[in-house]
């Protein structure tokens, strides 16, 4: 039976693959509008709003550059941003509800109409469609870690994914074609990838469950332990595969799962409403918030930077080492670190390299570093970005489980942007009108951040740890 066990594991990381792919092309592709403004330009985006009454100096790529045509285009990331915040939470309410199958297919199927809206020069109606898909693509696919023992490691893995995926844009730069070529085949991509999740990805009904064992592209539920366990396990199911035996009893499993999820349905409101009223969704949502806050001064103080003659250079620069991080170094280091040591290990790393990201940043405005020195500072970042996530998503299936897994990501996430969002203002005035003031606003938030994380993990730590020894 080893011969089985083989093809199923093929199976399975076929499953895992296709879901990663997905998620890299889609889930934050919104964090890459700075290489995709840059194409928009170029091909002369918005340029008839330019009179010559009003006309400032030519851009680097020749075309007219005036306040309207820069806020027209500073319009549509902000539309793209409101979009992939606010679909967050509808996101998981379907995911709760509808399940993965369907609201990720549905999701990549609407992400496909608005790459061809984007094709066809209906900028921000295209851009805000697309982000607004994202988030589906990202936590649908999440289930999937249920096929494997090393389940924290699979869920840093879409971590991974969520960063290479803002360096999408960076790629289509390098194509020798225009921006409606470009996206009508992005479009169809997602047209492949949206069959791919319905016949492939996703199973017909529900979620994967822990140890679910993969037949073609069905699935049962058996646990997976060693090999000689699943072997001798996988003996049975091959016997009882073709029986009437197995249809009787198949009948009765589905009796049993149709009487489960009507329970489950009329306990699903009063277990939200009590996760939400938890100390631990209120402090967990609190230290999101600074965290993502943290995250978001670092990228508005960079971005300044990153003007002038060589912004396309230090651009790809900058988002090649953040991917080849994620890839190569973070991704296969935290998932199963996490599955070793558990979460709330992990959880003190992200807090740590949040707030050592913060330092450098404090230091390099002090000491006025060159744009170059940055480098390192942004790989912290990158490392923060991921580690905090993968740690975000494994803590909340912990406390909380699948059952309303992706209506608590939405409700945190939602939070958390809300005050990122209206933070957004001051920051940046603290940030360019006041001297020094990037350095005050770094060891500020740091300070902010220390507090928000003690205060989490005493709140955390006695489920997560009561969880662990169950």
């Amino acid at each position: 039976m080893r011969e089985a066990h083989i093809k199923a594991m093929w199976r399975e990381n076929l499953i895992l693959c296709l879901a990663l792919c997905t998620s890299s092309i889609l889930s934050g592709v919104v964090y890459g509008w700075p290489a995709l403004v840059r194409m928009m330009k170029q091909e002369g985006a918005y340029e008839k709003l330019c009179n010559d009454d009003d006309e400032e100096d030519d851009d680097e790529f020749g075309t007219k550059s005036c306040a309207k045509r820069e806020l027209a285009l500073g319009q549509i990331f902000a539309i793209g941003i409101f979009c992939t915040f606010s679909s967050r939470l509808p996101v998981g309410l379907a995911l709760d509800h509808i399940g993965p199958r369907g609201t990720t297919t549905l999701s990549l199927l609407t992400a496909a109409i608005g790459a061809f809206l984007f094709g066809t020069e209906y900028y921000a109606a295209g851009f805000g469609v697309i982000a607004a898909s994202a988030p589906a693509v990202h936590v649908g696919a999440m289930h999937c870690s249920n096929l494997f023992q090393q389940k924290f490691k699979i869920l840093s893995h879409f971590s991974t994914a969520f960063q290479v995926s803002s360096f999408l844009f960076t790629i289509f730069s390098f194509f020798p074609t225009n921006l409606q070529t470009l996206f009508y085949l992005y479009a169809l991509f997602l047209l492949f990838c949206s069959l791919s999740s319905w016949f492939i990805i996703h199973p017909a009904k529900g979620k994967y469950a822990i140890g679910d064992y993969i037949i073609g592209f069905t699935y049962r539920g058996v646990h997976l332990g060693h090999l000689d366990q699943v072997e001798a396990r996988q003996d049975d199911i091959q016997d009882e595969y073709n029986t009437d035996t197995l249809k009787d009893k198949n009948v009765e499993d589905n009796l049993e799962v149709e009487t489960n999820q009507k329970n489950n349905n009329e306990t699903k409101s009063s277990a939200l409403a009590s996760a939400v009223l938890s100390r631990e969704f209120f402090f967990f949502a609190v230290h999101k918030s600074a965290v993502l806050v943290a995250l978001q001064f670092f990228v508005l103080t960079l971005e300044s930077r990153l003007s002038g003659s060589n912004a396309r250079a230090m651009n790809i620069l900058f988002n090649s080492t953040g991917a080849f991080l994620g890839i190569f170094i973070t991704g296969p280091i935290i998932g199963p670190r996490m599955d070793r040591d558990g979460a709330v290990t992990i959880f003190r790393w992200a807090s740590g390299l949040v707030i050592f990201q913060l330092v450098l940043l404090m230091l390099s405005e002090l000491f006025d570093f060159p744009i170059l020195a940055d480098i390192p500072s942004y790989l912290v970042w990158s490392a923060a970005r991921i580690t905090f996530f993968a740690t975000f998503f494994a803590l909340v299936v912990k406390i909380w489980g699948h059952a309303i897994f992706g209506t608590i990501v939405g409700l945190l996430s939602l939070i958390a942007a809300g005050v990122s969002i209206s933070s957004s203002i001051p920051l940046s005035i603290l940030a360019f009108e006041v001297k020094s003031g990037k350095a005050y606003g770094a060891g500020g938030i740091a300070c902010v951040l220390l507090c928000t994380h003690f205060l989490c993990e005493a709140s955390l730590l006695p489920t997560v740890g009561r969880i662990d020894s169950s």
